[in-house]
């Protein structure tokens, strides 16, 4: 049997860069595989499906499509019951979502997945806010939704993406711990471009 552990971790993680896997991204089910694998650590398809509320068998296509544009590997095996089960694993964390600017069709599939997210986000903070005893104030704050706007000079761009680094890498150790709960943080930076009015 094959073992089962942590990959390894590249210092700057890896790389989802290629247009094919953008657009893959697009699908909020292939999100919430990724985010849960790579939270939870390596999984099974049926452990992959309890995190995500979901049948397995509505999975498969979506693990197959991951694995084929290596946004997921194959882990090993390991024993569920009688019978070996395949596990899957990110191939690196932390993921980097990488893209430059333009208006080709690699810019349109980021737009695609970023709208995704916010999707995602949505429907997880829709989900939250009707729990009871969800926390909404103070330092254990776990629900927030919000926007700000305002002048930032390049040094202080720094300073906000410093801070968006740090909060990607807390979440992005993989793996559960005593005493954690499954978080999800969804952001968007964005300099403001004017809009032009209607003559």
């Amino acid at each position: 049997m094959t073992r089962v552990g942590a990959r390894p971790r590249p210092a700057d993680g890896y790389p989802i860069s290629s247009p094919a896997q953008i657009a893959a991204l697009a699908s909020p089910v292939r999100l919430e595989i990724l985010d849960s694998v790579h939270a939870a650590g390596p999984g099974s398809i049926a452990e992959i499906a309890r995190l995500l509320g979901r049948s397995p068998h509505s999975l498969y296509y979506h693990v197959r499509l991951l694995l084929r544009l290596r946004l997921l590997v194959d882990a090993g095996r390991r024993r569920a019951g009688r019978r070996l089960e395949a596990v899957y694993d990110v191939p690196a964390r932390p993921l980097r979502l990488r893209y430059g600017a333009g208006t080709g069709r690699a810019a349109r599939a980021v737009v695609r997945t970023s709208r995704a997210l916010l999707r995602l986000a949505a429907r997880d903070f829709a989900a939250a806010i009707a729990t009871a005893g969800v926390v909404t104030d103070g330092p254990l704050r776990a629900l927030w939704c919000g926007r700000s706007k305002g002048w930032i000079t390049r040094a202080e761009l720094k300073r906000v993406n410093a801070h968006l680094r740090a909060i990607t890498a807390l979440l992005g150790r993989g793996g559960r711990r005593p005493g954690a709960r499954l978080h999800s943080v969804v952001f968007a930076s964005t300099p403001v471009v004017a809009r032009t009015s209607a003559p």
